[in-house]
């Protein structure tokens, strides 16, 4: 019932010189499901060698089939992985195929295109702590192990890469070797620093001084490329006792400190949500009494809750009641009320700030913005974090996934002029 046209469109014909002939002919054809099941899209593998085109071909880029978005095999392994917040990565689908059916069912392929930021985007949306990256075993595999994994520890994902020799790639080692021998790699999988290093040594002259200080720079130059400062500053000490040099000489520096305030501070309270949220009810306070919309603005879109500090949340609600009431608090009055001692010093940085009635408007609704936001991603964690449990049906995985999706598309905030 489809048109030739719309058969096209999906990627399941191709036409060239006029003619057009099926875009799979002659593969091996496994269907591409999406997180709820539903087929996308396709992988084929040609099953002989004179058959026109790449080892692997894929769709065409569809309005609903974007590989750069996509991973192969998630739909059977994504329970295993937000439960158990680790995923293991390999190039070809027969690989992921063949470990997921092994018990491996944690594992997932990149459908023909490199590994890239959106895919760790989605690794991270979905809890995973720790990757396991299982490329095949040639230099074109172990350079796509490296730029994999550069991608993975920026976004503060650990990564070790597995190693096993007598087989190309995992599907080749399950066949020849069984699955035992695919766990033993994985137990002895390498962390990320040392398997650079592990390359450099292979491709320099490790004892030639000039070789070897152009390689441990150029991997440490990587390393302050991601984005965790104590990642950075750990990953460098790592990498100054592989290479056996002083850790002065990559200027490791110390190590980063929490500031004076968060050290007073519970653990669910950072220092900047303490001064956001001490500022916000400053700002309410001073422009509060002559701009009444503001307030209804705050009532309607942060509760109590939306503070994660105890003094804060609890100064919040004493303002919001006196004005609704039509009393004008000022900041130090009202504050007189609560023991600052905890927060002594968030509250001079904040008291010590000018503030100018225009700058109320935006001032306030990037507040709002921020801890509503704050608010979305604990949500999204104790999603997650239901998912984990191991009695858990596919069915509630499946609702708990449509809830994540929801919460990750509810917006921060609107704004109160909108309002």
């Amino acid at each position: 019932g489809f048109s030739d046209k719309e058969i096209e469109e999906a990627g399941l014909t191709t036409s060239h010189n006029g003619r057009t002939r099926e875009f799979f002919a002659e593969r091996i054809t496994f269907p591409i499901l999406d997180t709820m099941g539903n087929t996308i899209g396709f992988s084929a593998r040609k099953w002989r060698e004179e058959t026109f085109g790449g080892k692997y071909i894929n769709t065409p880029e569809t309005t609903l089939f974007k590989k750069s978005k996509i991973f192969f095999g998630l739909f059977y392994a994504k329970k295993r992985m937000m439960r158990d917040r680790i995923a293991c990565i390999v190039e070809g689908q027969l690989d992921a195929l063949r470990l997921i059916e092994a018990g491996f069912d944690f594992t997932v392929a990149s459908l023909g295109t490199a590994f890239g930021p959106t895919h760790v985007e989605q690794l991270k949306a979905m809890g995973v702590e720790e990757v396991f990256l299982s490329f095949d075993q040639d230099e074109a595999g172990l350079s796509s192990a490296e730029k994999a994994g550069h991608l993975l520890m920026k976004k503060g994902i650990g990564v070790r890469v597995v190693r096993f020799s007598g087989a190309k790639d995992p599907d080749e080692l399950l066949s020849t070797q069984g699955k035992s021998a695919f766990y033993h790699a994985l137990t002895a999988a390498v962390e990320y620093i040392q398997f650079l290093v592990d390359r450099a040594k292979a491709a320099v002259l490790w004892s030639s001084p000039r070789e070897k200080d152009h390689a441990v720079r150029h991997i440490a130059d990587g390393i302050r490329e991601w984005e965790n400062p104590i990642l950075v500053h750990e990953a460098l000490k790592q990498l100054a006792h592989l290479c056996e040099v002083p850790e002065s000489t990559l200027n490791i520096g110390d190590r980063p400190q929490a500031t004076a305030i968060g050290l007073s501070l519970p653990q669910i309270a950072t220092p900047h949500d303490l001064l956001l949220e001490i500022d916000l009810i400053r700002w309410l306070l001073f422009a509060g009494p002559e701009q009444p919309d503001l307030v209804s603005y705050c009532k309607r879109e942060l509760s109590p809750s939306h503070f994660a500090h105890p003094i804060p949340r609890q100064l919040y609600e004493t303002a919001l009641a006196q004005l609704e009431a039509g009393e004008a608090p000022d900041f130090l009055s009202l504050c007189s009320e609560v023991d600052l001692e905890p927060i002594s010093q968030a509250l001079s940085t904040v008291v010590a700030r000018r503030q100018h009635l225009e700058k109320a408007l935006p001032s306030i609704e990037e507040a709002v913005t921020q801890l509503r936001g704050r608010a979305k991603v604990k949500a999204i964690e104790e999603v997650r974090k239901r998912m984990q449990d191991p009695a858990i049906t596919d069915i509630e995985m499946t609702e708990l996934s449509k809830m994540a999706a929801e919460l990750a598309k509810t917006p921060a905030k609107k704004g109160a002029a909108e309002s």
